[in-house]
Order: C-alpha cells, then structure tokens, then sequence
C-alpha cells in the first residue's frame, strides 16, 4: 500500500476489502463474479480468459 499510495494518503485495509466486496458483486451481476482472486499476503489478482 505504501508503493500504491506514495503520497502520504491513509487507505485502510478495511476500505480496500470493502472495495474489492462491491466490485466483485458487481462483477457477478454480468457473470464474471470469479475474476477476482484473493492472493493470500499478496493481494488481489484478476483473472482472464487468456
């Protein structure tokens, strides 16, 4: 998070799930709810078709 956000801003851990939560349920209202995995001590990663 310190890489992503150089510039000092605070982004709680609790922001980035719940930001994660609504795009994978939006994600699954057009069937693509999977393309979203958690990496565990990573991250999140997006999955593609290729």
């Amino acid at each position: 998070m310190t890489f992503l956000w150089a510039n000092g801003a605070f982004i709680d851990q609790d922001a980035i799930e719940d930001d994660i939560s609504r795009l994978r349920h939006k994600l699954g209202q057009v069937g693509l709810k999977d393309r979203i995995k958690t990496v565990p001590m990573r991250g999140y990663k997006l999955v593609t078709n290729r």
